[in-house]
């Protein structure tokens, strides 16, 4: 990602791309965990098993591996804090954090367990080969031969064999396992009826599959603590909140539940807010849940703003975009209270209010903001139901303070209801407020 202030309204449309996490390293970066209210950066690092101090480090090395969901709403940042985190915790005494972000390289619109389980494989063996740790040749060998027949077993049930080299050599090391996972993967994205074929067969041999990953799995911790390169090893799952509909998220997240904690690893995975809601059926799996809030701007009691926040995101603002080319910084507040604490709300009204100056226009402008906010709350308002406008009403009448429900989770699901804190604190995304068909059905 190319990263550039925008110090001309043109550049602003590059500086406020929201779809591409930002790095810690990048100049965009900013540290918003301090604004997140009730999410503390310390329990997360503890539930880690790690001290709270700089560098961290496990305080405890067992068998007993961490399963952490992190818990929130769509856009709310939880990707660019976990590279920040991510890079901040590696060091010898801690982990080796294993990144799966799983929309660069999976398929978003036909995803299974499975799919995760083998780019997990592919990335803890692509860092393995990058930081030239020696797997035992055995280990090896076995994940290549049991793959690889697994593989041939597919190609007889498919229709297609998908082109993946069934000749690879048990004793082909590492770098043949990297190339059986990564052609496994890349037909699972491409190749929908090879996929299908694919996962059953894996699933009705879960049981050794999971055996075989665990052994790498062990034997990777073992050589990484002989190399004094890590602790231990900590997958962190990002992305399932893009899975395109709900029925597939949940089928990932509680229908594959036990076969997630059946896999020997410390995982963190970032999980969509409408599934938090159904800690009940997550009990089984006995993980632990962090939420991970959108920015409060206003003191729910009072209404009065959270001045620190409100700097903090204007900090996030002008790191991306020059304060020159905004008409006064009046503006740049009511932008942010707009967004409702929402970082990439936030960067999307600045985009539109682009497209909404006239040729002649070198500064964003308050016409331009309010051209672009009621162009978003009409566009986020299509397609809520006469239901969906009741619950609406409701939350706005209870001071947010409402039971979860199926109509809600809709709501969450689609950021038309923003949560804060420890999601008891609800409220309706202010750009709704801006819709037509808002100001005509809700009072």
């Amino acid at each position: 990602m190319v990263s550039k202030k925008a110090t001309t309204i043109d550049e602003i449309d590059a500086a406020v791309q929201y779809r591409v996490p930002v790095e810690p390293d990048n100049i965009f970066f900013t540290d918003l965990s301090k604004a997140r209210g009730s999410f503390k950066e310390s329990r997360l690092l503890r539930s880690l098993r790690l001290d709270a101090k700089k560098p961290y480090k496990l305080v405890e090395n067992t068998e007993n591996k961490k399963l952490i969901f992190l818990a929130g709403m769509y856009g709310s940042g939880k990707s660019s804090e976990l590279k920040r985190i991510a890079l901040e915790i590696e060091n010898p005494q801690s982990y080796l954090c294993i990144k799966c972000d799983l929309d660069k390289d999976l398929d978003m619109n036909n995803i299974d367990f499975v799919d995760i389980l083998i780019f997990m494989a592919e990335s803890l063996s692509k860092r393995m080969e990058q930081k030239k740790i020696s797997i035992d040749t055995d280990v090896i060998a076995s994940l290549n031969s049991w793959f690889t027949e697994r593989i041939k077993e597919t190609n007889q049930n498919a229709e297609y064999s998908a082109g993946i080299d069934t000749k690879i050599s048990a004793k082909a090391g590492l770098l043949g396992f990297i190339k059986i996972m990564g052609s496994l993967k890349t037909a699972f994205k491409y190749n929908s009826s090879y996929a299908e074929k694919a996962r059953m067969i894996f699933r009705n041999n879960f049981s050794d599959l999971k055996d075989k990953f665990n052994e790498f799995i062990g034997e990777a911790i073992l050589q990484m603590e002989k190399e004094k390169i890590a602790k231990d090893i900590l997958f962190i799952i990002d992305g399932i909140e893009k899975v395109q509909t709900e029925e597939l998220r949940k089928r990932i997240i509680i229908d594959d539940g036990l076969r997630i904690r059946e896999i020997k690893a410390n995982m963190l995975i970032t999980m969509p807010i409408e599934l938090h809601h159904q800690v009940s059926a997550l009990r089984t799996m006995e993980p632990e849940i962090i939420r991970f809030p959108f920015i409060k701007l206003a003191d729910k009691e009072t209404g009065a703003p959270i001045k620190e926040n409100i700097k903090i995101l204007k900090e996030y603002i002008y790191k991306r975009v020059d304060k020159a080319l905004f008409e006064n910084e009046k503006l740049v507040e009511d932008i942010i209270a707009t967004s409702g604490g929402s970082p990439r709300e936030l960067l999307r009204i600045i985009e539109i209010m682009v497209r909404e100056l006239e040729p002649e226009e070198i500064v964003l402008n308050k016409k331009a903001f309010k051209d672009a906010v009621k162009y978003l709350g009409n566009l986020y308002a299509t397609g809520i139901t006469q239901e969906e406008f009741d619950l609406i009403n409701k939350v706005v009448n209870s001071n947010g303070e409402i039971p979860f429900s199926k109509t809600l989770q809709g709501l969450l699901s689609r950021v038309i209801i923003m949560e804060y804190n420890d999601g008891t604190y609800k409220k309706v995304n202010p750009i709704i407020e801006a819709s037509d068909i808002y100001k005509k059905y809700v009072n």
